[in-house]
């Protein structure tokens, strides 16, 4: 068809598609790269393994940095814990050295034989005590105190790392690869190992001697180590 003006108008067949625009979006921009995640560890580093990203020098490992506590210093301080444990035992010594002790019913009796060189005189002392109830407060006592004793070591060393003895010789107990607080039940756990460290003529405890991370085999066993704390 034409208008009145003899021009064709540009109108498409019936059926026909209109063109299609261009209908591209501006590109987006680029996924930013995630920050890299900091560690949220603050204790020491797991041995062997790098050091997080930006730390000083190449190498570098926290441990390098620590020391370790010497042989003759752990000596003395379980030296010192073994007096704090007398203290949780003094009931029971007391009770025993009052009550217990005076009421032994003890008999000497003397036997005559004769040998070639004369006649010697043996002599034989036999001891009883019935004082059931002093007996029975005595062992009361001691397991209890020892008991006591035991839970208070272990929350001390899993706590805080340091028991009276380690405190006073400015030592604490770690974990090996963490550095960080070992929990009272791996405190227990060391504790039953110093049983093994001593079977072998001590050889266990002597061994932190030699040990480049000072350890006895208690602290290999259960993963510890002993440093020098502030």
């Amino acid at each position: 068809m034409t208008n009145g003006f003899g021009d064709t108008p540009n109108t498409p067949p019936p059926g026909a598609d209109y063109p299609q625009q261009p209908t591209a979006y501006p590109q987006q921009p680029p996924p930013q790269q995630p920050y890299p995640q900091q560690p949220t560890d603050m204790g020491y580093p797991a041995v062997g393994q790098p050091a997080y990203p930006g730390a000083p020098g190449a190498g570098y490992n926290p441990w390098d940095s620590v020391e370790y506590a010497g042989f003759f210093q752990r000596f003395l301080a379980v030296f010192i814990d073994g007096l704090v444990a007398w203290l949780f035992l003094l009931p029971a010594i007391i009770v025993a050295s009052v009550w217990l002790v005076p009421s032994f019913d003890c008999v000497t009796t003397e036997s005559n034989f004769s040998t070639e060189l004369g006649i010697n005189t043996s002599r034989t002392t036999t001891c009883e005590n019935t004082n059931l109830p002093a007996f029975l407060t005595v062992a009361a006592l001691g397991l209890g105190g020892s008991i006591a004793y035991l839970v208070f070591w272990c929350k001390r060393i899993g706590e805080t790392g340091q028991s009276p003895g380690k405190k006073a010789m400015g030592v604490r107990v770690i974990d090996a690869t963490t550095g960080q607080a070992i929990g009272t039940g791996r405190a227990f756990g060391r504790y039953l190992c110093y049983s093994i460290s001593a079977f072998v003529c001590y050889l266990g405890y002597f061994w932190a001697l030699w040990d480049p991370r000072h350890q006895a085999w208690h602290d290999k066993i259960v993963g510890t180590v002993v440093i020098k704390s502030d």
